[in-house]
């Protein structure tokens, strides 16, 4: 009681003294091989107090491997291994070169799933699990954070149901092969599989309310996302009022009335009357 704890080891390797008074003694364990082994602590005097059958060293956790081992912020990442809990019951945290992910959306022993987080790109990065012992586990050079993407421009930046959108930007798939969803002005777009890139793509709005807004948001089957800086907004939508005549056949003219009929548009580019495409669109029409 008249000296401080000066040096304490779990069979026999030196652990890390976290605090301590005379009741209790807090360390953290240092690297050892599997087994049991005897916990000795020695105080400044020389005293030591030992004890057996206490402590046994685990067997390490690994993690085997990373996939994907590149991706960015939203990219879905398992991680495959052994004993990956040290000891403990659930995980804590998950750096991915540095960068912290998502607690994990599930974890056991042997597999952890998590959603890489917003950082700076990393080249070859570490991944650590820590878990509610406060035990970690790495593998190194096992993880790349690509640079951010970026939505460059949208056009138009209004409509409605129906409007074409064409999305331009740099890494939009962020890893990915192709879009898992695309979102505009808070709404899910249509999209066609396999008909974008990493810098180009095009979109039909859904239905949303005037005045609705919101940024563009491209994910990547990876889970990657990139979001725009601007915002696409719903514009009221079209009203066809009349169509007069209501009758005809090929050669009649019909004059179709209504409000936002272009839609946000500049130009209608076609019309089609019972599923007929109609042979032109005169001159002088208009919203």
């Amino acid at each position: 009681g008249l000296g401080t704890v000066q040096n304490v080891t779990l069979k026999n390797v030196a652990a890390t003294i976290v605090s301590q008074n005379d009741t209790v003694v807090i360390v953290t364990a240092g690297a050892g091989t599997a087994g049991a082994g005897v916990v000795v602590v020695t105080s400044s005097t020389g005293a030591s107090v030992s004890r057996t059958g206490v402590w046994t060293y685990l067997t390490e956790g690994q993690v085997q491997t990373v996939a994907p081992n590149r991706g960015r912020e939203g990219t879905v990442v398992w991680l495959t291994g052994t004993d990956l809990l040290g000891g403990g019951s659930q995980v804590t945290s998950v750096t991915l070169g540095g960068i912290a992910a998502t607690l994990p959306v599930s974890s056991n022993s042997t597999t952890i799933r998590v959603v890489a987080g917003p950082g700076a790109a990393v080249s070859n990065g570490p991944v650590v699990v820590t878990v509610n012992t406060g035990a970690t586990i790495t593998r190194a050079s096992s993880w790349t954070q690509l640079a951010a993407g970026s939505v460059d421009s949208f056009t138009p930046t209004s409509g409605q149901l129906g409007t074409r959108v064409t999305i331009t930007g740099t890494d939009l798939l962020g890893g990915g092969s192709d879009f898992s969803s695309i979102s505009i002005g808070g709404s899910a777009a249509t999209y066609t599989a396999l008909s974008g890139n990493e810098t180009y793509v095009v979109v039909q709005a859904q239905s949303g309310a005037n005045g609705q807004s919101g940024a563009v948001v491209l994910t990547a089957n990876t889970g990657a996302l990139v979001r725009s800086v601007g915002l696409w907004t719903y514009v009221t939508a079209g009203v066809i009022s009349t169509v007069s005549p209501a009758t005809g056949q090929a050669g009649t003219v019909v004059t179709i009335s209504g409000t936002n009929l272009l839609g946000g548009g500049l130009s209608i580019t076609q019309v089609r009357l019972a599923g007929v495409l109609v042979q032109q669109i005169l001159p002088g029409s208009s919203d």
